[in-house]
């Protein structure tokens, strides 16, 4: 599986306490290696959209837009920098996944 990061996880990502920004970097290169590993959780968070979520750490979820095989992350205004429920937080702000870097975090 690919992974994207849209302008606005990075973004928030940048305004994120460090402590979860490195639990965020570790839960990636575990959902990289293996999207099924089970402290990463991946699974489908929306009932008629392509969103599924991954768990950065305790409270901490980064939805994503999964497309062809590629994942692009976002956190928009309701996740950044906020513990949600990510059924919660996902819908019609998916519209915010217009692209972003290639790489990891």
């Amino acid at each position: 599986m690919n992974s994207r990061l849209t302008e606005d996880f990075l973004a928030c990502y940048a305004r994120l306490p460090a402590s979860v920004r490195d639990q965020a970097r570790r839960a990636y290169w575990h959902w990289l290696a293996d999207p099924a590993h089970p402290g990463v959780q991946f699974k489908r968070v929306h009932a008629t959209d392509p969103v599924d979520s991954a768990r950065v750490g305790l409270g901490w979820r980064a939805p994503g837009l999964l497309e062809g095989g590629t994942v692009s992350w976002f956190w928009d205004r309701l996740t950044c920098g906020a513990r949600r429920n990510p059924r919660q937080a996902v819908g019609p702000r998916m519209a915010s996944c217009k692209g972003g870097s290639s790489t990891g975090c």
